[in-house]
């Protein structure tokens, strides 16, 4: 397997601000993500610095908060519960506490009720539980982001509840 080929160093600023710029054309990253990779593409702290905080003046990158709202509207659309949504924002190099405002900020604005959103993404999801079993169900929705309560109760609402089975 090929190495991965050594990456062009940056000769100056503007070679810096040309590969922010691609990256940013392909997709938004955090901060720390877009940190990362410039510090691939120079060694140079101070020509970093300098692009990053311009990207983040121009609104290019937005700061940790604002793409943590963004991206926990998106995820809660998609029916993504919070647990979920929090985990992968801290992946993304997002710190906890603008994690935790973020997803309580949209929870409140869109009136969002993770129990109601369990139940809606169980309706849509399973039309009936002939191919699961209710391990493989509490670990999907688990890792989805919701807890064993709002499972649970998202199944009492399901029509074809008495349907789904044990493994045990």
């Amino acid at each position: 397997h090929m190495l991965q080929q050594e990456l062009r160093q940056a000769k100056s600023i503007e070679n810096v601000y040309n590969s922010a710029y691609w990256h940013l054309a392909q997709q938004d990253y955090t901060l720390a993500e877009m940190r990362t990779k410039l510090e691939r593409k120079t060694e140079n702290q101070e020509w970093i610095e300098t692009v990053l905080g311009d990207l983040v003046g121009k609104n290019y990158i937005k700061s940790d908060f604002d793409f943590a709202v963004r991206f926990a509207e998106s995820a809660f659309h998609n029916e993504q519960g919070k647990s979920a949504i929090a985990r992968k924002l801290r992946a993304r190099g997002v710190g906890q506490k603008e994690v935790a405002e973020a997803i309580e900020q949209v929870m409140f604005d869109e009136g969002i009720d993770q129990f109601e959103l369990a139940a809606s993404r169980l309706s849509s999801t399973f039309q009936n539980f002939h191919n699961t079993t209710k391990e493989k169900l509490y670990s999907q929705f688990t890792s989805k982001g919701f807890s064993r309560a709002e499972i649970d109760h998202a199944l009492a609402l399901h029509p074809e509840k008495d349907t789904l089975r044990s493994k045990l």
